[in-house]
């Protein structure tokens, strides 16, 4: 967590205050930051991923993370079924939670995918390609 350390205006050669994230002038950007920060730490400890895939908005590394998910959930699954001594409810439990919220990201990376290509132009060598295709079939 990072602290910022402020002093007393009353008093320079006090300790100087700790001031944290939660003061009232950072309230508003802090839950945005909290939610990406606290989504990367609790999908490291679930799953063997870099950070830097965790937080990718790329829908192929969002499907790595997913699936990554389902094999961390049916190995949790296997050990319960088994009775194993390693089996631990509330990790089958957050990996549950994990994977229908990166679910629900992934479709959502996707559907912002299929937007930005419908407003999207054709590329031009395609356009190019027909014209050369078309004119040259006469």
């Amino acid at each position: 967590m990072t602290y910022h350390v402020q002093q007393s205006q009353s008093d320079k050669r006090r300790r100087p205050r700790i001031q944290s994230w939660h003061a009232p002038e950072h309230r508003d950007r802090a839950p945005a930051l909290f939610a990406a920060d606290a989504r990367t730490r609790r999908l490291a400890r679930l799953v063997p991923l870099w950070p830097s895939e965790i937080e990718s908005t790329d829908p192929a590394d969002a499907e790595r993370v997913v699936a990554a998910l389902e094999r961390a959930l049916r190995g949790e699954r296997k050990r319960g079924r088994a009775g194993h001594w390693s089996y631990d409810v509330n990790r089958h439990m957050a990996l549950t939670r994990a994977l229908q919220d990166e679910r629900a990201r992934l479709a959502a990376l996707r559907r912002q995918g299929t937007k930005s290509e419908r407003t999207g132009t054709r590329p031009a060598a395609r356009h190019i390609e027909t014209k050369a295709l078309s004119s040259s079939g006469s």
